[in-house]
């Protein structure tokens, strides 16, 4: 059940990455102008890359390759990194205040998905 439950978490992100390269480039003559602190084009470049990496990841996950024990928790630890680097070069100080919650989210979602990639936790139980 934990396994399924990460396999969808890990869907998911790969999906709103998607997601954000499709709204990032429909938004692109708007951002220019006004001049992000992050570059639209490269935040366009990142957000295709974490697709493609979450999206690698699911199918890694449903063809049970063992290396993804290891894989999805540094992904994760290294996801949340990158999102609050993109809070801290943001220009409002509400955005640079969830750095935080941000922080403890993918600290417990990296935990979590430890524990339930473990070979006895991913076991059925007879």
């Amino acid at each position: 059940m934990a396994v399924t439950i990460i396999r969808w978490g890990v869907f998911i992100l790969g999906g709103v990455q998607g997601w954000q390269v499709w709204a990032i480039s429909q938004q692109m003559a708007v951002l220019r102008p006004l001049s992000p602190s992050f570059p639209p084009e490269t935040r366009l470049v990142l957000a295709a890359v974490w697709c493609l990496i979450w999206l690698g990841l699911v199918l890694a996950l449903w063809q049970r390759r063992p290396w993804t024990r290891w894989a999805v928790p540094v992904t994760i630890l290294l996801y949340t990194t990158y999102h609050l680097l993109l809070l801290a070069t943001a220009v409002s100080p509400y955005a640079q205040g969830g750095w935080t919650g941000n922080l403890l989210l993918g600290v417990a979602a990296a935990g979590f998905t430890t524990w339930a990639l473990k070979p006895s936790a991913s076991q059925p139980v007879s």
